[in-house]
């Protein structure tokens, strides 16, 4: 792969991740004349792969949103005169006409593009901005483009290669199969029961991680563990998920419970597991993550803990992330109540001035809506400018101030000497930028204007900690909005049906590598892994079982039977049991009912679980109320012209 990209051909590599994508273009970086422009998301993978590249000589930086503008020019000048050899920026860099504009100067050689999959509105994680690197590509002259990706399906990478428009590509295919890989999905019932089956999953003095799919059972699960795990999600402070991610990386901490904010550009090898709470919202971010594990080539263990109830928390999240038209339209309407061209409210507020919306998150979404279609444009959080304006003559300053070199006189002396008489007036200041000329850390930069301020000696308007919102056009009537519904419920319908193969993986009950491999390579496979559940349920069922199993198996298939599809597995188990609960009572004078009383409810929701993987029973129906249904083969087992063949539990 390196000499394709060496030699200037178009590269598309899917590749897992730590398997080098890396390095299959910072080495031909160091090869060929130029500047290797190398786009990716990830603001922490750019700072550890720019150090580490500084540390051994070679000219790297990048340009993202932690930079003050002062020290992004610097760089964007850098890059015009040559000096780079690799520069990482963002996907949304290319929002700027500066940006871009500048580009036309540079000498770009190569052009490497990290999590190409996010290029493709068809993939598990579309990023609009991914789609301006077409138009750069143009303006650059076309340099030789290495696409990375660690999953996509055929139509993703078909997609990947329309938008960048590769010249037939060099395509590489590799880390599909992980034989180290055990994979397992587990049944489980609510919170209590998966924490008690975390317990056991997670063995002692072995790392990993545990994917949950909100905030608040990432925080369920650590105040569960006391101490035992760390935390991490999006809605943490930078300093504190800073401060995780260091502690996991350095093998400080053994454990992190995460949502999916975590995990990308993670470079750790010795994870012996990966569990996740609630199931992904796809196979292709299933198996990203769970990827994670094993990269050392040891054996490690990837469970999923399923409960058909937790698909309504997916298609939640989906349905936030596409918003209704009328809620496009009217968040529309009230950033144009906000008479300033750069709106400066939390998405919370926002969401208070549209009637339509349900919550917070599709008026997050609306706006990520607009943007695409070029109505807006978001700024990042931390890259909002602070505003200071002189209140007192320098000398009253001094005065104040008195002869010591405090942190506030450090301030004060580096706004005057970048601002001059401008301050009397008003200057627009980033707290990064200032850190950096005074030697302080940012938050003593912040406490020093806040105390000058309080003083009288500066006005000072602390930065906006959202993302601000620029107007990019003139008014548009709501109805009128150049939007294209029809591609966006396209896109929602087709995050459902990546949610429904996810459902279907987790309720298959042969080898579970087949389906991956079938989904992401495009071709049907064949055989057993022998490393994962299914293969193991298939060994177990070779012998049939005794009287007593099959008359206890019958006798939960005919109750199902009976009911005709009307009941879920949590009321079955109810019958089965002998519970007077409401919905099991109305059972009562039905064959089965009662039959497995003395077990415990969980015992027989395993019981069926089971028979779901065996393939005698499925679940039906949709979001909050699956119901259980009888297969073909469970009518075969309850005929008796087909012996039963699956692990019955004990009674407790």
């Amino acid at each position: 792969m390196v000499e394709a990209v060496v030699s200037g051909r178009d590269v598309l590599a899917v590749m897992p991740t730590g398997a080098g994508k890396s390095l299959c273009y910072q080495l031909p970086a160091l090869l060929v004349e130029g500047t290797t422009l190398v786009v990716s998301p990830l603001i922490a993978l750019m700072k550890d792969q720019v150090d580490a590249l500084a540390a051994r000589g070679h000219e790297a930086t990048f340009i993202n949103s932690s930079l003050a503008p002062e020290e992004q020019g610097e760089r964007i000048r850098a890059l015009g005169e040559g000096r780079l050899r690799l520069l990482y920026v963002a996907p949304e860099r290319f929002r700027q006409r500066s940006f871009v504009a500048a580009l036309s100067g540079a000498r770009v050689a190569r052009f490497a593009v990290d999590e190409a999959h996010c290029i493709s509105q068809w993939g598990h994680d579309f990023r609009p901005d991914y789609r301006r690197l077409g138009q750069a590509l143009d303006r650059l002259g076309r340099p030789p483009v290495a696409a990375f990706t660690a999953t996509a399906t055929p139509e993703v990478r078909q997609d990947i290669a329309r938008e960048l428009a590769l010249r037939d590509p060099a395509e590489f295919l590799a880390g599909f199969e992980r034989p180290e890989l055990y994979l397992e999905v587990t049944p489980a019932g609510g919170a209590a029961d998966k924490l008690a089956r975390l317990e056991r999953l997670m063995a002692p003095g072995e790392s990993g991680i545990v994917y949950a799919a909100t905030r608040r059972n990432v925080e369920d699960i650590a105040a569960h563990f006391h101490g035992r795990l760390l935390a991490y999600h999006a809605g943490m402070a930078d300093a504190e998920r800073s401060r995780v991610q260091e502690a996991f990386m350095t093998r400080t901490a053994a454990v992190v419970a995460a949502t999916n904010a975590f995990g990308m550009g993670i470079d750790r090898a010795d994870l012996r597991f990966v569990i996740h709470y609630d199931v992904p919202r796809s196979l292709e971010a299933y198996y990203q993550e769970a990827g994670r594990a094993g990269r050392d080539g040891g054996p490690a263990r990837c469970t999923l803990l399923f409960h058909h109830g937790d698909v309504a928390i997916q298609e939640f999240l989906i349905a936030g992330n596409h918003p209704s038209r009328e809620v496009v339209r009217e968040t529309w309407r009230a950033l144009w109540e906000d008479p300033a061209s750069v709106v400066e409210r939390p998405v919370q507020d926002l969401a208070r001035s549209v009637a339509s919306a349900d919550n917070e998150m599709s008026v997050g979404s609306a706006l990520r809506v607009l943007e695409e279609n070029g109505l807006v444009e978001r700024g990042h959080r931390g890259a909002n400018p602070a505003r200071v304006r002189r209140r007192a003559s320098p000398a009253e300053v001094g005065r104040a101030l008195g002869e010591r070199l405090t942190q506030r006189r450090l301030v004060v002396e580096a706004l005057e000497r970048a601002h001059g008489e401008a301050l009397d007036e008003g200057v627009e200041v980033h707290p990064a930028w200032l850190a950096r000329r005074t030697g302080l850390a940012e938050e003593a930069v912040r406490r020093a204007l806040a105390a000058l301020a309080e003083a009288g000696l500066l006005d000072y308007r602390p930065p906006f900690s959202g993302r601000s919102v620029v107007k990019t056009t003139p008014w548009i009537p709501e109805a009128e909005l150049p939007v294209d519904w029809a591609a966006l419920d396209e896109r929602a319908r087709r995050e459902l049906d990546r949610l429904q193969r996810m459902v279907d993986y987790a309720y298959h009950r042969g080898c579970r590598r087949r389906p991956i491999l079938d989904y992401f390579t495009g071709r049907r496979t064949r055989g057993r892994c022998g490393r994962c559940d299914g293969c193991e349920r298939a060994s177990r069922r070779a012998a049939p079982l005794d009287a007593q199993a099959t008359a206890t198996v019958r006798t939960v298939l005919e109750l199902v039977r009976r009911v005709d599809g009307r009941y879920g597995r949590t009321r079955l188990a109810q019958a089965l049991v002998g519970s007077a609960a409401a919905g099991a009572a109305a059972m009562e004078r039905v064959a089965g009912f009662g039959a497995l009383e003395g077990w415990r409810r969980e015992r027989a929701l395993e019981l069926l679980d089971r028979l779901v993987q065996a393939g005698y029973l499925r679940i039906t129906g949709e979001g909050r109320y699956p119901v259980v249904a009888l297969t073909p083969e469970g009518r075969s087992v309850l005929r008796g012209t087909r012996a039963a063949r699956v692990a019955v539990p004990r009674s407790a």
